[in-house]
């Protein structure tokens, strides 16, 4: 173990913009990584429509297109969102 920190250090004093690097390039995988585990797709958006008492949105401007869903817990979601 400590001849591994003595080689870590050694690297860091050597090539400091290079541990700097890679340091950032660590935390960004580190972030990306969580951002995809708290992203939660919901793949039964049917069943959701029902759980929630969703109703259809039209825009009268829309020519009938659905625009979104506004479902009992006051939030508005639209669909093409909720796609993977």
């Amino acid at each position: 173990m400590k001849q591994y920190l003595n080689s870590l250090i050694t690297f860091i004093r050597s090539k400091p913009k290079d541990a700097l690097l890679l340091l950032t390039f660590g935390i960004a995988i580190a972030i990306l990584l969580r951002l995809y585990w708290q992203t939660k797709i919901d793949d039964n958006w049917d069943q959701f429509i029902i759980e929630h008492n969703c109703k259809i949105i039209k825009k009268e401007s829309s020519n009938n297109h659905r625009t979104g869903w506004a479902c009992d817990d006051g939030e508005t979601y639209y669909r093409w969102r909720q796609q993977a």
